[in-house]
């Protein structure tokens, strides 16, 4: 797991998340950057790479120890991952599947899951039309540029599981994945919040996804 989300509070959210994770068998570490020897063997031998970083300014033999993990193992991606590493802008587009183009302001926000995919295994348990206070990060069907990454499409492969709505913003994609032509799979969520994680529904909506990108595993 990747933490580096200050606005967000990874550093208090993630050490939850782990721990309830590791009461069910799995093993759980988390690196505040990749520094240390430990970092780069852990990316290498992780099973699932969690990001919940942001603008992180990675360079040489660490950024090279993440595009190698990021590009091959099981990826989740949680609010900031969409603007993970400021010397990988292009992250968001290419492994998580986004165009993220910055957000709006603050207030109740409307989680709606996709009628179509309502039956897809991460929305396993997982009702419709909940209300969660946050900024919604905006993911049009291409990027502005606004937020320095390249201009890209929203990627077609992309399966759009949760739309996220507000007074001031129709229903934009605010839950995803995807899998790549390499068999790769991705799951990103622009929800992330403290209370977020708190919330039994996001809690479940965490398990499914490690369990659908893993396979099982």
């Amino acid at each position: 797991m990747l933490s580096g989300s200050g606005e967000y509070k990874s550093a208090l959210s993630l050490p939850k998340w782990a721990k309830l994770l590791e009461k069910e068998g799995h093993n759980c570490t988390i690196a505040s950057g990749v520094k240390e020897k430990e970092d780069f063997a852990n990316l290498k031998k992780c099973d699932v790479l969690v990001v919940f970083s942001k603008r992180w300014k990675l360079k040489d033999e660490a950024l090279e120890a993440v595009q190698a993990a990021a590009t091959t193992k099981p990826a989740i991606g949680i609010r900031t991952a969409s603007h993970a590493f400021q010397t990988w802008l292009a992250f968001d587009n290419e492994v998580m599947g986004g165009t993220y183009s910055g957000h709006g302001g603050s207030g109740e926000v409307t989680v709606t899951l996709v009628e179509e995919n309502k039956k897809h295994p991460v929305l396993t348990g997982i009702d419709s039309g909940w209300k969660r206070q946050g900024k919604i990060y905006d993911n049009p069907a291409v990027s502005s540029g606004k937020s320095g990454s390249p201009k890209a499409p929203f990627r077609e492969d992309n399966v759009v599981l949760m739309t996220l709505e507000d007074k001031r913003n129709k229903p934009t994609p605010g839950t995803w994945v995807r899998q790549n032509a390499n068999g790769q799979r991705v799951f990103y969520t622009s929800m992330g919040y403290v209370h977020d994680f708190e919330d039994k529904r996001f809690q479940r909506l965490l398990a499914n996804a490690l369990k659908w990108v893993s396979q099982g595993k």
